[in-house]
């Protein structure tokens, strides 16, 4: 393995994304250096498996790899993705830029960014999974409710400003709670790397020549969605699509993945002042209003993407999906596709105009929001169809990519600056930055990250 890569990895090795880890063993995204991982593939692999006609081997790598650019994709390509990365690199300032003075009084960016980390996901402590039994499927779906709650702070008070919108999965019979879950950032990255993943896998097994082994295939890649839909260990992975189907009545997962996609991107992308413009739909009227403000006024995306789904019209197949979404923004009192669109691409050049060279690792910061703000135009265009072939042909520039042995690559020819973006040095970086949380943390909340030593 190559020894630069194994040392950062080895530092590394008791450290978390803010990710699920039903990936991680076969790759993952770290988003504190932007680099993807993966821990089983090698790029040469690829040309042997199409030309041996192992399509079914190689649509599980493409996918993975698609699954992760998404989750790349959606944090340089997004409001919600540009406002983290901003904080991130404040957060390595603080840390390392070693200016004259009491540099400690900056070192609560990095605290914020853990705390920013550990509510993408909806905090791991709020989820629960009571039974592990997959006894549901499509045609015995699992019962669905909903309930609220609010976040401990650090100081182990309830933080009546950060309320968390839970989606509850119950027996369909007895009604027993199977898991609970918030609907958070991280479930909407989730639905939409699972989505643009199973859409490549599927184009992949559709390459095959031979129409009965084709069909096998894709008719066995089918039915493993449809286990993982109902696999109560993966409900961070599958509750936004579930909420969505609940509600609009869709019951086949290519569609509601599709259409739960399209809601989540508008959610990414929601600027302050179109979440200000949300009204709560009436099928929500049991959440307190004071509570349903504080989510508005926290602009949890999630919320915002439960205030969608509740208001979405019935889904038959065949309609207008254009026309549906336009349907589901109007009803929650949010503006047409393409003036929301429009705030998102200015909000970008707006946060542009906001920052100022400090150190240099802002020129890495400042070269991946540039990436950001060229694809995201392109992204809103391609809606559903942004799977990585297609942003390619429309000259999106791609991350490298770490390989099963340490060895970074890149799988497109147009890609971001080699220099400007140095992934050896951001995978240096980003151990640099857990150690220095690490270290902080028992400063300040009195453990550590790695031993919870007290």
């Amino acid at each position: 393995m190559n020894e630069r890569y194994a040392s950062a990895a080895h530092q590394l090795l008791n450290s978390s994304t803010f990710f699920p880890n039903r990936h991680r063993v076969l790759a993952e995204l770290r988003p504190h250096s932007q680099t993807i991982h993966l821990h089983q593939v090698l790029p040469s692999e690829f040309l042997v498996l199409r030309n041996t006609k192992q399509f079914a081997e190689l649509s599980g790598k493409i996918g993975t790899i698609t699954h992760e650019l998404t989750h790349w994709f959606d944090l340089v390509a997004t409001v919600w993705g540009q406002e983290y990365i901003v904080d991130l690199f404040d957060a390595y300032e603080a840390a390392f830029n070693h200016r004259q003075g009491a540099a400690e009084y900056e070192w609560w960016k990095v605290i914020r960014l853990l705390d920013r980390d550990r509510r993408t996901m909806g905090l791991r402590y709020y989820k629960v999974v009571n039974s592990r039994e997959q006894e549901h499927g499509l045609r015995n779906p699992w019962g669905l409710s909903y309930s609220v709650g609010r976040e401990f702070d650090a100081a182990g008070r309830v933080n009546d400003a950060a309320p968390i919108f839970f989606a509850r999965f119950s027996h369909s019979v007895s009604k027993e709670l199977i898991a609970r879950v918030p609907l958070s950032v991280g479930a909407l990255l989730e639905v939409r790397a699972v989505h643009f993943e199973k859409v490549d896998e599927f184009a992949v097994l559709g390459l095959n020549a031979d129409e009965e082994t084709r069909r096998v295939d894709q008719g066995l890649k089918g039915h493993e969605w449809e286990r993982t839909f109902y696999d109560p260990e993966l409900v961070d992975y599958t509750v936004a699509a579930h909420v969505l189907s609940s509600n609009s009545g869709t019951s086949e997962p290519i569609t509601t993945y599709r259409l739960a996609t399209a809601l989540a991107g508008i959610c990414l992308n929601l600027t302050s002042q179109n979440f200000s413009k949300i009204l709560i739909p009436s099928q929500l009227g049991f959440i307190d209003q004071s509570i349903g403000k504080a989510f508005l006024h926290a602009e949890n995306r999630g919320f915002a993407f439960a205030c969608l789904a509740f208001a979405a019209p019935a889904y038959n197949e065949g309609m207008d999906e254009e026309t549906w979404l336009e349907t589901t923004l109007a009803a929650v009192g949010l503006p047409d596709r393409a003036t929301l669109d429009a705030a998102a691409v200015a909000r970008l050049e707006e946060l542009r105009a906001t920052l100022t060279t400090r150190w240099r690792m802002d020129k890495t910061r400042d070269h991946l929001l540039e990436v950001g703000r060229q694809t995201l135009p392109i992204r809103l265009k391609l809606a559903e169809k942004g799977v990585p072939a297609r942003l390619n042909q429309a000259g999106v520039r791609f991350p490298p990519m770490f390989d099963a042995e340490g060895n970074a690559f890149f799988q497109y020819a147009s890609h971001t600056d080699e220099i400007l973006y140095d992934p050896f040095e951001m995978f240096d970086c980003e151990a640099d930055l857990w150690k220095f949380t690490d270290n902080f943390m028992a400063a300040c909340r009195g453990s550590s990250l790695s031993t919870g030593e007290v």
